[in-house]
């Protein structure tokens, strides 16, 4: 739907009155059309070419005006039959929008699988927005669990494992799209069927379907058999997710990558149902391979405009010369990546991010870091082991993501030690009564050299 009608392949579907690209308020992504009719099932559709017993899934959005349904229809053109279709709600909003996710296999005799999407009422003059429709080949066969036999019922092209007689059947009346699911019943106990297509090692895949819970404690694992075959992908350890309980129809999905060399997608019952469980167009979606080249920190590679980039556990210092126990002041801009407000945000541990440390040793340094919350920048000195806090300054508004500022930290000891932004000074000590012990000879930036994960992210000029 990239806004040039027909171009693209879509073209009208009945006679509706007219068909226009999104304007630029009305999108949610790029492109779109809006379709006005004035009889019920027009809008507009795409054909696609297929073979008997190729798996699909749809995923398409729209809204209504008020008062167009919004209708994803998967058709098939040779047999003249509808293979399957979501029916939205005149109360879908460009901020609310309905989302049609369901699935489909091609018939006997299909070679053309027409995508329809259309407005159900019958309203002169409704509006119907379409924003986003994709059809993708579904790695599950039978994934509408249309079609299956025996008792228990298992679907074509899937294997049970320990499901008993009377614990699966096929269901006609409890469906999420199409004109059947999968219903099992109480008994079934920590008991699965699978697919019986393998999953490709080595390579991430989407996994989820609809299902539809006893309203207690009746749920569904979706997985990839153990996790030997396949990782959440956010994950080390976790291989399956969880359906709700409610009893009404609910998309579960993830994204996994294959670690081993099998695995298949599986429907696991829990325990403890106490009442029927269904499931329906369920998926497998392959994605697509992203390359990414990693370099390591080092200044070459790290260099930006303002300075040097410190990110993440990077350690980065510099030595300094010219000072004294008694005095001195360092200066160096900072960009911090991120502000006032979320300067937690990334933090590798519980404590707080540390921006600069002026360091010799662990009884002689000072620390500018975050302190209190996500908007509060404080110091702390310790001057031959003698440690004082500063005030807290409140910097909220005042220092921002990608803007460059310049840090000044001076001290006249015995009693002063102050920092300034930009030539206001925002933090200070007044009560030191020692020197240091030795003067402080280099300088730490972006972390604290005691704790590494206490990361502030920034890039930062060169001392002065």
């Amino acid at each position: 739907m990239d806004g040039t009608y027909t171009n693209d392949g879509w073209a009208d579907e009945g006679t509706p009155t007219a068909v226009a690209a999104l304007a630029t308020a009305e999108m949610i992504f790029y492109g779109g059309y809006k379709v006005t009719s004035d009889a019920a099932n027009e809008g507009i559709y795409k054909d696609y070419t297929c073979s008997a017993g190729d798996n699909f899934v749809i995923r398409a959005i729209g809204h209504s005006d008020g008062t167009s349904v919004p209708k994803a229809i998967l058709y098939d053109q040779d047999n003249t039959t509808e293979i399957g279709s979501l029916t939205g709600s005149t109360a879908s909003t460009r901020t609310a929008p309905d989302i049609f996710i369901f699935t489909g296999q091609a018939p006997a005799g299909c070679t053309t699988l027409r995508v329809k999407l259309v407005n159900t009422d019958a309203t002169a003059d409704d509006i119907t927005y379409w924003h986003q429709c994709e059809l993708l080949n579904n790695l599950l066969s039978n994934p509408s669990f249309e079609t299956g036999a025996g008792n228990p019922w298992v679907p074509t092209g899937w294997t049970n494992v320990n499901v008993d007689a009377d614990e699966s059947e096929a269901e006609a009346g409890t469906v999420h799209s199409g004109s059947g699911s999968i219903q099992f019943n109480t008994g079934a106990s920590w008991e699965y069927m699978y697919d019986s297509n393998p999953l490709t090692s080595g390579k991430f895949f989407c996994m989820g379907g609809w299902t539809y819970g006893d309203g207690a404690n009746g749920y569904f694992r979706i997985m990839p058999n153990m996790g030997a075959d396949a990782l959440i992908q956010y994950s080390p350890t976790a291989f399956f997710i969880t359906t709700p309980t409610t009893a009404s129809w609910s998309l579960t999905q993830g994204v996994w990558r294959n670690v081993g060399g099998g695995g298949q997608a599986h429907l696991m019952l829990s325990s403890g149902a106490t009442g029927e469980r269904f499931a329906d167009d369920y998926f497998v979606i392959a994605m697509d391979d992203v390359s990414l080249n990693i370099y390591p920190a080092s200044e070459a590679n790290c260099t930006e405009t303002q300075g040097i980039r410190v990110v993440g556990r990077t350690v980065c210092t510099t030595p300094l010369a010219r000072l004294t126990t008694k005095k001195g002041v360092v200066r160096i801009t900072v960009t911090p990546r991120h502000g006032a407000g979320i300067f937690t945000r990334f933090k590798g541990v519980s404590t707080y991010p540390a921006m600069l440390k002026i360091f010799y040793d662990t009884e002689n340094y000072i620390l500018f870091r975050v302190r209190g919350n996500d908007n509060n920048l404080g110091m702390t000195s310790r001057v031959n082991n003698e440690t004082i806090e500063s005030n807290v300054w409140t910097a909220t508004g005042l220092f921002e993501a990608d803007t460059t500022y310049l840090i000044e930290i001076e001290w006249d000891l015995p009693s002063l030690i102050k920092c300034s932004i930009d030539g206001t000074q925002r933090l200070a000590t007044t009560t030191h009564t020692e020197i240091f012990a030795q003067a402080p000879d280099v300088l730490y930036v972006g972390l604290d050299q005691y704790q590494s994960a206490r990361q502030f992210d920034a890039v930062y000029g060169s001392p002065t």
